[in-house]
């Protein structure tokens, strides 16, 4: 029996170490919404230690004109508890320390632990993406642009030959 509990206490301890290295900022959520625990990147991502988000509710990551709506949303995630992306087809913002919002992807997972259901949330910040997306617009902009003004330049030559 204790042999068995040793084992389990190293697991444990291996799967805190992987939920904390893991390339991607992941947080905990209970029923009642507040935040159980985080991982390192969630703490860089987001600006806060874990001491100033464990306890809080998880609206505190969210942009205020989305705090009404949320609550109803983790209800309806707790009832029907099947791993989705949250909000499908919707631009969703994290909410930094510093008042900066943020774009996000987040993938929402239920948990059975010895304290009842709670959601693992995988969170994304699509920040560089974004950027990427924008210069790619803005190049093809150009582009068009330019082709546009050789068009026209050229038109007008053949008018005069």
């Amino acid at each position: 029996m204790q042999r068995m509990t040793e084992k389990r206490i190293q697991l444990d301890e291996y799967l805190g170490q992987a939920f904390d290295r893991i390339p991607v900022a992941m947080i905990v959520v209970n029923q009642r919404g507040e935040i159980t625990r985080l991982n390192q990147l969630a703490e860089t991502t987001f600006g806060y230690s874990s001491d100033e988000l464990i306890g809080h509710t998880v609206e505190k990551l969210i942009p205020a004109r989305y705090h009404g709506r949320h609550p109803a949303y983790r209800s309806g995630f707790l009832a029907e508890t099947n791993a989705r992306p949250m909000g499908a087809g919707r631009d969703l913002s994290g909410l930094r320390k510093d008042g900066s919002e943020f774009p996000v992807e987040i993938g929402i997972n239920p948990v059975q632990t010895g304290e009842g259901p709670m959601v693992l949330s995988v969170i994304l910040d699509l920040s560089e993406r974004k950027q990427s997306e924008k210069r790619i617009q803005d190049a093809l902009q150009q582009k068009d642009l330019l082709l546009r003004e050789v068009h026209h330049r050229v038109k007008n030559n053949l008018q005069v030959i």
